[in-house]
């Protein structure tokens, strides 16, 4: 572009023409008509910020930037402006579809303020906000770990020179053990040093308008900013490189932000500086709860306030905490939003009153977060809504640097008042003393790591049982806690405890901490499969999380003389996420049908078990006599991509290259992040930084089965396994093999969704059928000289079990015929109907039918499915033609003679189209067609996904996005000498599918003793 002489401003002019005969949608869905359009725009945008704002204002259907949309037909010289009296504006003149079109031109069927929306809107999602955050995180992450890996060299430097910056870098890493974690250690200190020095700039040119100074003001900010400052002073070439981005980010965000602007970037600059910091892997983790979910809690929280206390947030003794603030959604939303409009009305009134406003936000708000990011985030999101509400900008003086659930713990204080965080601990010593009665928030995801507060554990463990380890559920046990004898508990949480068997104990407490709870159930749980899966729906997180989710808003009200009574709403099957966020949107619990719950003595308030089931002889049992003498996990890697590969040699190398990085890490004893390089857990990290050393083993690659009918190798480690459990007894290591076993896979987290059993002959993962325990015919037990001694695994209570209910064949029972037996019942749908709800929530009992000859016949069943199942890739010599003939299915082949690269398989699909698939055919690649499958053989499914689905599921070219590792099926293919390899398994897992379902059909049916 060029400037014309004495002139500072200019128009971008990009015409776009409307064919004749295209309506509205089409024409704003035509790509071609916009491609070069959204370029221009997004390369404009990064030379002006206020372009960017322009498009965040769109979003929000403000459309008063400098985007304008102008009508090319009906523009006037000024002097006819001027004659008419119209304003000198391109939106007063847009005139599209009016009477004064052109002679010869056709008038547009389009309203303008419709298509000027229409076109505002598609340039939001088509552009979307922000762009170049995406591109600055790359050198927002080479300046991060240059700044962490020069501080890291000052700390080792025998030097007094840097006397200084190691004696400020100890005080803050004490300070942070203080106020956030015992648990922070070098490299967490580290990685909060960098992103204070990368994310404090972007805030500062945000929020550090003339009248308020985020920097400045936030006593976190300070302190750190203090401390890396002392840091700093000794390492000149990282001041330079960071003065540079600070300038870049200056001139980038220009000065011209308002409100709406800086609310808009807050989740990019989190996302992206979370990134720069902690690596992609990281940033993924991050997940924000939809508006429409936190609207819908805070206006539930606000009809308790007045249905069960008569109050409100505007009273005085109402004092509110979010304690897991992420970006501070819950906090900024009560700030600014308000409640469901009376009927006839569009708005409704606010949660807090504007006369209450300045009380409420200065001395009844609190919010807690640990993340460094998500706390400036958080605090710059709750004051800019303050200031758009008021008017005023004002330091949210409540918002704590911390663990939640360390507080309320005995813990030092500071002496010396100038000590790094000394205020936000003063802070933190308040909040101790407050008396929160409403308690609100998205609880941390996952489970429990080993730098937890014991003492929380230790209640949890006290009260709602062992196995309880995820952090939400910590959370509810530690705000049951907090909010003492009176008060709301409001949390949007994973959805699993509302079934699972592990929370039994929590659903007991809860019922028995509470005079009332309301459960909303929004499903959406993506670890399911099939026909299990579209009931589901969508995720209200979208991508972000693949598990259920439920709102649960719980009351403690001691007026109330009733405790425990439970509300119950389920979003229903089949809604997608836009129709479960419309649904929250437009309620709160006194909207919505809730009905009443009873819990039964297990504690279970849906899908309640069949009492019978406790009178069978359990699996595996620590308390009771059991059929199994042991059991296990499969192996859980915690580093599938670089621990699992089809092929031996690139696992070899995979492996091999992870390890000699891991040896330099742990040489310096300092864990590097790299996803290119390693995959760290928690267990790996704390080896790393205890110098521990490792070494590639060759004998450590055995065969494994990775997901059913998928054959891999493992590094079969304890080292570079998180976890293998007991799964040494069971498959041990030779040196060269593994030794034999066979082992009934049992799905612990069966969701009545196909199957609860697999046969396996390989050491299995944990996921390979679902939540995999492992149920051996043979244990091993290792001997003095190294050797192992083989022993049957089915138990002598098991064998007395059976030989008491069949006296008369007692003599021809053995501990092999118990164990097929059990695969056999496992398959009964009259056993797994029956006892579906005991199945979903514990480990299966195995009953006795009343005849042996029944007996017998779950036995012959059992060892008929164990040979079709551990044989799957057996093709007995057969070519594909006959593998075809025996599925019964046809195959459109090449008419030449086939070559390898004739049978390389990229990606398989099914016939028909999206939306609607024919399954009765699969395109193989381009060449092999598989037509005529038997809808029949689609019934066998395994963990929700049919056997032949998940052959099609697996027999692909998958990268890794983290680690770029690439799974070919075809080099399998290759290294086993049969190229035809994924087609022969295709057409015989067919095959195993139509002969399973054939005995499952024979079955007898499921009469008890």
């Amino acid at each position: 572009m060029r400037t014309a002489p004495g002139k500072k401003l200019g128009y971008v002019i990009l015409p776009v023409i409307i064919p004749a005969g295209q309506t509205e949608a089409e024409f704003l869905a035509d790509s071609k008509t916009w491609q070069t359009t959204w370029q221009v725009v997004q390369a404009l945008r990064s030379h002006d910020a206020g372009i960017d704002n322009s498009i965040a204002r769109a979003e929000r259907g403000d459309f008063s930037g400098k985007i304008e949309i102008v009508d090319m037909r009906n523009l006037q010289t000024q002097t006819q402006l001027e004659n008419t009296g119209t304003k000198n504006n391109p939106r007063g003149r847009a005139t599209i579809g009016g009477k004064d079109a052109p002679a010869g031109q056709e008038t547009l069927p389009f309203h303008v303020d419709e298509l000027m929306r229409g076109i505002y809107a598609k340039l939001a999602e088509k552009c979307g906000t922000r762009l170049y955050w995406p591109q600055w995180a790359a050198r927002l992450g080479k300046t991060a770990e240059a700044l962490k890996q020069r501080i890291d060299d000052i700390l080792d430097s025998e030097d007094s020179a840097y006397a200084g910056g190691q004696k400020a870098f100890a005080e803050l890493e004490q300070a942070l053990k203080d106020n956030v974690s015992t648990a922070i250690n070098r490299q967490g200190v580290l990685n909060i040093l960098a992103a204070q020095a990368i994310a404090m700039p972007v805030f500062a040119a945000l929020f550090g308008v003339a009248e308020y100074d985020f920097a400045v003001n936030n006593a976190v900010a300070r302190s750190l900013q203090t401390a890396l400052d002392a840091i700093l002073r000794f390492i000149k070439e990282e001041r330079e490189r960071l003065e540079t981005l600070y300038s870049d980010i200056r001139a980038q965000l220009g000065e011209s932000q308002d409100d709406a602007f800086r609310q808009s970037l807050i989740k990019d600059i989190y996302q992206n500086t979370i990134k720069a910091v902690y690596g992609e892997a990281a940033a993924k983790t991050v997940v924000y709860t939809p508006i429409k979910a936190v609207d819908f809690i805070l206006r539930s929280v606000d009809n308790v306030l007045k249905s069960e206390f008569d109050s409100s947030f505007d009273d005085d003794n109402i004092c509110v905490l979010e304690p897991f603030a992420g970006t501070g959604s819950f906090v900024a939303r009560l700030l600014g939003g308000r409640r469901l409009p009376p009927a006839g009305e569009k708005e409704g009134k606010r949660f807090v009153s504007p006369a209450a406003l300045p009380g409420f936000y200065q001395n009844r708000l609190w919010l807690n977060e640990i993340n460094l990011l998500a706390y400036y985030a958080a605090v710059a999101n709750v004051e800019t809504t303050y200031h758009k509400e008021t008017g005023n900008w004002q330091n949210f003086a409540h918002a704590c640097l911390t663990d939640t659930f360390i507080l309320n713990r005995t813990a030092p204080d500071f002496h010396d008042c100038m000590a790094p965080l000394a205020k936000n601990r003063e802070n933190l010593q308040r909040q101790e003393q407050a008396k929160i009665n409403v308690i609100i928030g998205n609880p941390p995801y996952g489970e429990t790591d080993g730098n937890s507060d014991n003492l929380l554990n230790e209640r949890v463990r006290n009260t709602y049982g062992k196995g309880n380890g995820e952090q939400y559920i910590r959370a509810f046990r530690w705000a049951t806690d907090r909010i003492k004898d009176k008060g709301i508990v409001a949390f949007i949480t994973g959805g699993g405890f509302l079934t699972s068997s592990t929370a039994t104990g929590l659903r007991k407490h809860l019922a028995k901490d509470f005079s009332s709870l309301y459960i909303f159930n929004l499903r959406g749980n993506a670890n399911t499969q099939g026909e299990l899966r579209k009931k589901e729906g969508g995720g209200v997180f979208a991508e972000g999380s693949r598990t259920p989710a439920a709102i649960s808003i719980l009351v403690k009200n001691p007026a109330v003389a009733e405790k425990g009574r439970i509300f119950y709403h389920d979003i229903g099957d089949y809604c997608n996420r836009d129709k479960k966020l419309g649904i929250l949107q437009h309620n709160s619990i006194t909207t919505l049908p809730f009905t009443p719950l009873t819990a039964d003595k297990y504690g279970d308030w849906l899908n309640k078990r069949d009492d019978s089931f406790s009178q069978f002889m359990p699996l595996m049992a620590k308390t009771e006599q059991s059929l199994f003498v042991n059991s296990s996990n499969g192996v859980k890697t915690n580093r599938d991509a670089w621990a699992y590969n089809v092929s031996h040699e690139t696992l070899r190398s995979n492996m091999q290259s992870m390890i000699v990085f891991y040896q330099q890490c742990a040489a310096e004893r300092r864990v590097i992040k790299d996803d290119k390089q390693i995959s760290w857990d928690s267990t790996l990290e704390a080896d790393c930084l205890k110098g521990k050393a490792a070494k590639f083993a060759e004998s450590h690659i055995v065969p494994s089965l990775y997901r059913p009918f998928t054959r891999s190798y493992l590094y079969y480690s304890r080292q570079f396994n998180n976890s293998v459990y007991q799964m040494l007894q069971i498959f041990p290591n030779l040196g060269d093999k593994t030794a034999e076993n066979i082992v009934i896979c049992v799905n612990k987290n069966w969701k009545n969704n196909g199957n609860i059993a697999l046969i396996v002959n390989a050491v299995p993962d944990w996921h390979c059928d679902g939540d995999t325990e492992c149920f051996p015919l043979y244990r091993y037990e290792q001997q003095g000289d190294g050797s192992y001694k083989r022993q049957g695994a089915i138990s002598d209570a098991a064998l007395a079990y059976f030989c008491a209910a069949y006296p008369d064949a007692a003599a021809e029972i053995t501990r092999e015929d118990i164990f097929y037996y059990i695969y056999g019942l496992l398959h009964s749908p009259q056993y797994r109907e029956k006892y579906k709800n005991n199945l979903m929530k514990e480990l299966p009992r195995i009953p006795r039918v009343k005849s042996f000859a029944n007996f017998q016949a779950f036995n012959a069943a059992g060892r008929a499915l164990a040979e079709l199942h551990l044989n799957f890739d057996d093709f007995g010599g057969k070519s594909i033609k006959e593998l075809a003939a025996q599925a019964g299915v046809e195959m459109e082949l090449p008419h030449r003679t086939l070559h390898s690269a004739d049978y390389r398989v990229e990606k398989m699909r099914f016939g028909g189209r999206p939306g609607a698939k024919d399954k009765t055919e699969i395109r193989y690649n381009q060449h092999i067609t598989i037509k005529n499958i038997p809808l029949a053989a689609y019934a066998y499914a395994i963990n929700g996904r049919s056997g032949i689905g998940w052959v099609v599921d697996r027999q692909q070219i998958k990268q890794d996005k983290l680690s770029g590792i690439v799974h070919d099926p075809n080099a399998y293919a290759k290294e086993l000498g049969d190229p035809a390899y994924p087609l022969k398994l295709l057409l015989n897992v067919i095959y195993l599918s139509l002969a399973t379902q054939k005995i499952i059909t024979n079955l007898p049916d499921l009469l008890l003793e």
